[in-house]
């Protein structure tokens, strides 16, 4: 059996609570017109847990120090080798939620099936995020893009899937966004890496524009007013 040390448990506690979460979709409105409470922002592999605790010490540092922090964890979160692991990581909490279930229902159908009424209806199949080649690959670019689309597709609700398609697509033909690809085209070596980390920094600055913009126009469909341009 692998055992995680304290130390490795505390750096992967810090890293989640330190590292900015993708843009969440808009919260719903309510019959009022009051905002219901907005859905978690994590609504990936770890559904059904809960967003991790934050950090204790982190809390504790200044804000230079967070704020230092906070940068190298956003470099080294898009970091080939980092992607990889975290869809290891992934893969391995959602098997262990899947023997949890099985145990359960050998053990105590009657909770097992309360716990069920619990799961996401939609669960996040992290089998389905395409793995990435290796940076220096002519294909790495391109799979970068894929790649994105799919995290995207991951977060996004059912009946939306294909309005996030469309954003994915649209975002895509940004001035900005074709600069930084290219520019990830044609780099190499430690270059390529912080290419990458360039394309996926504005595209998520992209995505959150989107979302924004999507939100004003829901409200004001729902206040009645014309949506803006």
């Amino acid at each position: 059996m692998i055992r995680i040390s304290a130390l490795a448990g505390s750096l992967l506690a810090l890293a989640l609570s330190a590292a900015e979460p993708p843009p969440p979709a808009a919260p719903p409105k309510g019959e009022s017109g009051a905002d219901k409470p907005p859905r978690p922002e994590w609504r990936g592999p770890l559904a059904g847990f809960g967003r991790p605790p934050r950090h204790d010490g982190f809390d504790k540092l200044s804000e230079k120090d967070r704020g230092k922090v906070r940068d190298a964890l956003d470099r080294v979160w898009n970091r080939p080798e980092v992607i990889a692991a975290r869809d290891d990581a992934m893969r391995a909490n959602d098997a262990m939620r899947r023997i949890i279930r099985e145990a359960l229902q050998k053990t105590d159908p009657e909770a097992a099936a309360v716990l069920a009424r619990l799961e996401p209806k939609e669960e996040f199949d992290p089998s389905k995020l395409p793995p990435l080649p290796a940076p220096e690959a002519a294909e790495f670019p391109d799979a970068v893009v894929t790649r994105m689309a799919s995290e995207l597709q991951a977060f996004s609700r059912p009946d939306r899937r294909e309005e996030t398609r469309r954003m994915h697509e649209r975002v895509m033909t940004l001035p900005a966004l074709r600069e930084a690809l290219d520019k990830l085209r044609n780099s190499t070596g430690e270059a390529r890496i912080e290419a990458l980390h360039a394309l996926r920094k504005a595209y998520r600055e992209a995505i959150g524009a989107e979302f924004h913009a999507a939100r004003e126009r829901r409200s004001a469909a729902e206040g009645g007013k014309a949506p803006p341009p």
